[in-house]
């Protein structure tokens, strides 16, 4: 099964139309996911169609 996962902002922004920063993007052959923090959630839903926007707590980088 291949998994592809982005963390660059601009690849992210490239793929899924997603304008905010501190995301991630993972895609497997099932389903995509958009992971961001609260200060994006809202922009993620408005501007994600297709990838699931899922909600992260701690700081992606760690």
């Amino acid at each position: 099964m291949a998994v592809i996962v982005l963390t660059h902002p601009l690849n992210v922004s490239y793929v899924s139309d997603f304008s905010g920063d501190e995301s991630a993007l993972l895609v497997t052959p099932k389903q995509a996911y958009l992971v961001t923090d609260s200060r994006f959630i809202e922009v993620a839903q408005h501007e994600v169609s297709a990838a699931k926007v899922v909600e992260h707590r701690d700081e992606l980088g760690d």
